[in-house]
């Protein structure tokens, strides 16, 4: 596992501190984690780009939120190596798998689960803003697989705020 960390950090495959928020794995410990700890980024390339806020980033889970703006989407599609569910806080999204066609409309005190290598995109199609928390086990990204038969214009790019919104 550290070997993959490292090539992570050596080919820019990932941020740094991806998988070590709040403490890297050798120090990890109970921690409260409270908002000016977030660790605040963006997904996607375009116009069509979320701002997950990052609450914990381990080896072993990855738990964040993000906000979809009425009419507004992610993209590139979304994949991950593991499960990945989706806890509705607010609003109604339409989540899509670009690839097989299956939609899924989740609302307001809903779940949905994306199994592993399940491409997904978020869409909200409702008339106020959607808040989605989302929850990955294990290792979150495997830039083998990010990739799809359907062309986006980019690439992901992972950044973080220096502000903290």
């Amino acid at each position: 596992m550290a070997d993959r960390e490292k090539q992570k950090e050596e080919t820019g495959e990932m941020p740094a501190w991806m998988g070590n928020h709040p403490f890297p794995p050798d120090k990890k410990r109970p921690t409260l984690i409270t908002r000016d700890m977030e660790l605040s980024t963006v997904y996607g390339v375009g116009p069509n780009r979320v701002a997950p806020r990052i609450y914990v980033s381990t080896d072993r889970i990855l738990m964040s939120d993000f906000k979809v703006p009425p009419g507004g989407h992610f993209e590139p599609p979304d994949i991950h190596p593991t499960d990945e569910p989706y806890y509705i806080a607010k609003g109604e999204i339409t989540l899509v798998n670009p690839e097989t066609g299956q939609t899924i409309v989740a609302k307001a005190g809903d779940a949905a689960w994306i199994p592993a290598n399940g491409w997904h995109i978020a869409y909200n199609f409702g008339m106020e803003e959607c808040v989605v928390v989302a929850m990955i086990a294990g290792d979150g990204w495997d830039p083998e697989a990010m990739g799809s038969a359907i062309d986006f214009p980019g690439q992901p790019q992972y950044l973080k705020s220096e502000e903290g919104a």
